[in-house]
This record gives structure tokens, sequence and C-alpha cells, in this order.
């Protein structure tokens, strides 16, 4: 009889002991999560470079990411393999000032987009397609639909190494254009690293802890709206004509999770090589072409995730995925640090 109770509880516990184990198999909340995600910037207005006149800009951008699919298996070498779908919509109010435009013109981007990611052995694939309408206040009772899209392929060589191929369809560099990409990212230490993809971004960034990042980072921003041509602006130009703008980032971010479902960030910097433009077509010679001095800009945001009461509670980097680069993109639902926000 005792050799039965024996056997009976050994079963019991072996059985719990499975069971306990087959919930930890990485369930879908426990590498993507439903987030919203709200960021503000803001650069005062500037004088142009040899002309008379100033510009500057205040924008605010509402983002929600809602997973479809989200698998981790374990191979056969026991190795992690991801494959994550998400979809995310994003609005975006831009109140560019331009002091010689006398009505005001709200540049609104609604954009939304499909995003697949297989993280197998050693290699990575990463696709978005997006769908957006780019217009200001005056033309967004006829919208235009247009399409921009990513494919990134990277390689680990190692734990400290690897490099990044790709190309991407982008209106980041004020215009539509398709961009070859080409990155790495360099682990220096357990606390840094660099990552790049050229020509979107080079970035240090350093962990303090898995509570809090800093990214010190060079990058484009632009875009391309249609606006109206209201108030003879230009006379001869059709009453559409697009708004162009394109500059480049030298800043710095901190991230913050102050408590597991919220990420708060802030930074700022410089904008360099700036560049506005009015043109008859998105990509075509311009009816007008200023460039403001270089200035500061500010950034906020803040990101609530869902889902994340017990996040984490059991695992350790290694256990997540290959190394903990991969696990701190996945612990702050971001990815700019290899794929930037601008192009999906």
């Amino acid at each position: 009889m005792l050799r039965f109770l024996i056997c009976t509880v050994v079963i019991f516990l072996g059985c719990g002991l499975f069971n306990y184990s087959h919930s930890q198999d990485y369930p879908a909340k426990n590498i993507y999560r439903i987030f919203t995600e709200m960021n503000v910037q803001h650069s005062p207005q500037r004088a142009f470079e040899d002309v008379s006149g100033l510009y500057g800009f205040t924008s605010v951008s509402t983002l929600v990411n809602v997973p479809l699919v989200s698998k981790v298996t374990e191979g056969k070498d026991l190795t992690k393999k991801l494959l994550g779908i998400t979809a995310k919509g994003k609005g975006e109010i831009t109140l560019p000032k331009i002091s010689f435009i006398k009505s005001d013109h709200l540049l609104i981007n609604l954009a939304a987009s499909l995003n697949a990611l297989y993280n197998g052995n050693k290699n990575t694939w990463q696709g978005t397609f997006t769908t957006s309408l780019a217009e200001d206040n005056y033309t967004l009772a006829l919208p235009q639909i247009r399409f921009a899209g990513s494919l990134l392929f990277t390689r680990r060589a190692s734990l400290d190494f690897a490099y990044t191929l790709g190309a991407a369809y982008s209106y980041v560099y004020g215009e539509g254009r398709f961009l070859p990409l080409i990155g790495s990212i360099v682990r220096i230490d357990a606390d840094d690293r660099i990552a790049a993809l050229l020509p979107m971004h080079i970035s240090w960034i350093h962990t303090y802890s898995f509570v809090n990042v800093m990214r010190v980072y060079i990058a484009p921003s632009g875009g391309v709206n249609r606006f109206r041509n209201n108030n003879n602006l230009f006379p001869k130009a059709p009453d559409v004509i697009f708004f162009r703008r394109r500059e480049f980032k030298a800043g710095v971010l901190w991230r913050i999770k102050p408590a597991p479902p919220l990420i708060i960030s802030f930074g700022g910097g410089i904008l360099l090589k700036r560049n506005i433009y009015f043109s008859e077509k998105d990509n075509s010679d311009y009816l007008l072409h200023q460039m403001p001095q270089p200035f500061w800009f500010a950034e906020a945001g803040i990101k609530f995730r869902f889902g994340t009461k017990k996040l984490y509670e059991f695992m350790r980097p290694d256990e997540l995925m290959f190394n903990e680069t991969d696990f701190l993109n996945y612990l702050f639902d971001t990815d700019e640090n290899q794929v930037p926000k601008e192009i999906y």
C-alpha cells in the first residue's frame, strides 16, 4: 500500500511538473502584446538659411499594436523559433509653423500595417506592408492611398555580431523611393551595443538595466503630404500640391519602465541638414525650396502594454530567444534599433 501511494505521488508530481513546463511554453502574451503608444515632438521656429522666414513644427502620434499570430517552438537543437504577425494602426498630426503661409495647415497621416517576423536558429526574416494616407486638413476629404514596405534578413554570426540586408520603400527622405538596406549589430559588452541600418540610422544603445535603456542615434526624419494650394500660394500650380520635408536627427532617447505595463520615453537633440519643399508631385522638381537652420527638438512618449501581470516572471534572457539583445527588443516592444519606425 505504501509503495502504491509513493508511486501515485510520484506520478502526480511528474504530471504536475509536465503541465507546469507546458504552461511555460512561451505563450503569445510573453512575446507579443497588445499595446498603445503616444508620442509628442516639438521644435520651435527657426530662421531659414540666407532668406527671411521661420519654420518649426509640433507633432502628436498614436499607435496601436495587435498581435495576430505569436508562436514559439523549440527545435531539435534546443533553440527557440518565433513566428509573429502583428497589425498596427497609427495616426499622426503635425502642425508646421511656416511664416509665409497665412492659413494653418495640419499634416494628417493615417497608416495601417501588417508586420511579420520569423526568427529561426541564426536567421531572422522581417517584413512590413503599409497602406497609408498623407494629407493636410484641406485635402483629407478626397484622400489618396499610398503604399510602403520593407523586407529584412538578419544573420546572427555569433552572440556578439549580426548583419542585416534588405530593402524598403519609404518616404522618410522627403520623397517616395526604394532604399537598399545594409546594417549590423555589434555587442561591445554586456551593457553596450552598436546598431546600424544604413541609410536609416546609426545607434549606440546602453542598457543600464532591463528597465532603463538609453539610445544615442543619428537618423533621417521626413515625409510627404498632399497640400492645398490655397490663398494663391503658388498662382500657376495645381489646386493640390505636395509639402515635402527632409532632415536628420542627432539625439538621445531614454526609455524607463516604472511598472510592467508602462514605458516612458523622453529625449531630444538637434535637427541638421534641414530642407522643406513645395512641388507639384511627391518627387518632382520643387516650386519652392527652403532650408531651415539647425535647431533643437524635444520628444516624449508613453506606452501602455496589456497582459503584463506575470510577464517574464520565470524567464531569463537565454530562455526567451538567442541572446539578451533579442530579449531586450521584445521586452520593450520596440524594434527601431533594427527597423526604424519611419519604414513601417
